[in-house]
């Protein structure tokens, strides 16, 4: 099986009035395309000009979304490679303002719908073993919305809010350091 990353590029193919839109994908090692069908056969009239553009104008935004873009995938029948590279910022502050305050609410928000688990970016950031998150979860000491996420085996949504409680969550940093 071969590795194939999103080309960043879509193909636009009109017949009378139906558009076909497929987003293209390069081997990673000849170079090869693959399209991935984005839509078929839809009516000129139905898709708005705005998001003929995008495509038409190989919009990067609008291929990166579709590139993770769980339907489509399945639809195409990919095998997603799930190890995507992501960086969190404000890990500092995050620091920072637990020792500051009784509670703070922390808002993940991703552009695109990535396979990470919500409970591996609270583990790299507050420093404490998966465990200890779910024991903080279980107490309340960290609450989730939505509530849904709390169940710490799901990928991160696109939208998510945490409230943390300091000092039950610098205990947990103090038994790791332990």
């Amino acid at each position: 099986m071969r590795d194939y990353h999103c080309s960043e590029a879509f193909r636009v193919n009109a017949h009378k009035r139906k558009l076909d839109v497929w987003l293209l994908y390069r081997c990673s090692q000849c170079d090869r395309t693959w399209k991935a069908t984005v839509m078929e056969r839809v009516n000129v009239d139905t898709l708005p000009h705005e998001e003929y553009l995008l495509y038409e104008q190989n919009d990067r935004d609008a291929a990166w979304r579709w590139s993770f873009d769980h339907k489509m995938l399945t639809r195409n029948k990919v095998v997603a490679n799930k190890m995507v590279d992501y960086e969190v910022d404000g890990r500092a502050e995050i620091a920072e303002l637990l020792e500051r305050h009784e509670r703070i609410v922390v808002r993940i928000t991703s552009e695109y719908a990535l396979e990470v688990r919500l409970d591996k970016i609270l583990c790299e950031h507050l420093g404490v073993p998966r465990k200890a998150i779910a024991r903080l979860i279980d107490t309340g000491a960290i609450e989730i919305q939505p509530a849904e996420m709390s169940s710490l085996k799901r990928d991160l949504a696109e939208n998510v809010e945490i409230t943390l409680a300091s000092a039950a969550v610098a205990a947990a940093q103090e038994d790791v350091t332990e």
